[in-house]
């Protein structure tokens, strides 16, 4: 969703760390040669059809050069969160309109087989983990949050320098709060600050609260980090050793179910497809 105010942080953050990384994304490595991934795309309507083949390609040609577009950073996670934002602020922009067509689910099963072979045979490396498996309509919160955390300390430093432009920063900090506190007890596990079940997206260190830099801003405010309330049977004492096989067990559950989903609908797709 695009609004006034969306537009006015695209220009104030223009020069941050997360826009600049969108920026090589979107202006550099289109041509990927003798390349036929995406072109088996099972799409009757032949328009559209070659629409999303073009998307697809367009996608797998910047994961294919992962590596030389985020130079920035040294974890392969991060440059795949990176590259997962930007694809999935691509699709999203693409198939807004058209979301309940089949075509978005084929053509996103397809992008997962496809960047699972580019892993393997361009990069040598394991597939990004927990490729578009989230909800659509999460991913604009999902890339808000994340270019947040990458463009903290820039924001931290600029809010000193930059006086004039300290009533904007605000708003979009009090944004940015509403988003954090709201996905807080989903990401974080209040056991372990250093574990995020939202890695993509979400550091749960408390030091990056956005009330850290509400208080630069208004200083005279009073702001409290969010806090996770737990009933008393939802508070038990663990071991250390303990809690590593619960966060375990947790995550585990969790990929389950979402890849049980992803392949139920993988299969009546193609059992869709076979009745055409």
């Amino acid at each position: 969703m695009t609004t006034p105010k969306r537009a006015q942080w695209e220009t104030l953050f223009k020069d941050f760390p997360a826009q600049k990384q969108y920026k090589i994304f979107n202006e550099g490595y289109n041509i990927c040669y003798n390349r036929s991934y995406c072109d088996d795309l099972s799409i009757p309507d032949p328009k559209k059809r070659g629409e999303i083949i073009n998307l697809c390609k367009k996608i797998a040609c910047k994961y294919i050069n992962l590596p030389d577009i985020v130079r920035s950073e040294r974890k392969y996670s991060d440059r795949c969160s990176y590259f997962i934002h930007w694809a999935q602020d691509v699709i999203r922009k693409h198939f807004k309109v058209d979301l309940a067509s089949n075509y978005y689910y084929h053509f996103i099963f397809k992008l997962i087989d496809v960047a699972r072979e580019i892993s393997w045979e361009d990069l040598k490396s394991p597939p990004c983990q927990r490729l578009f498996d989230s909800d659509f309509k999460h991913w604009e919160v999902e890339k808000d949050i994340h270019d947040y955390f990458k463009n903290v300390d820039t924001l931290s430093k600029k809010i000193d320098t930059d006086v004039d432009k300290r009533n904007s920063y605000l708003e979009y900090l009090t944004y940015i709060k509403r988003l954090y506190e709201n996905n807080y007890r989903e990401c974080c596990d209040p056991y372990d600050i250093s574990y995020s079940n939202c890695p993509n997206y979400f550091v749960c260190n408390p030091n990056f609260h956005p009330n850290e830099l509400i208080a630069k801003i208004n200083p005279d405010t009073q702001v409290r980090r969010v806090t996770v309330k737990l009933d008393q049977e939802e508070a038990p004492h663990y071991k250390e050793n303990q809690l590593d096989t619960i966060l375990v067990i947790k995550v585990r559950i969790v990929q389950l179910v979402r890849h049980t989903i992803i392949n139920r609908i993988h299969v009546k797709l193609q059992k869709d497809l076979a009745l055409k």
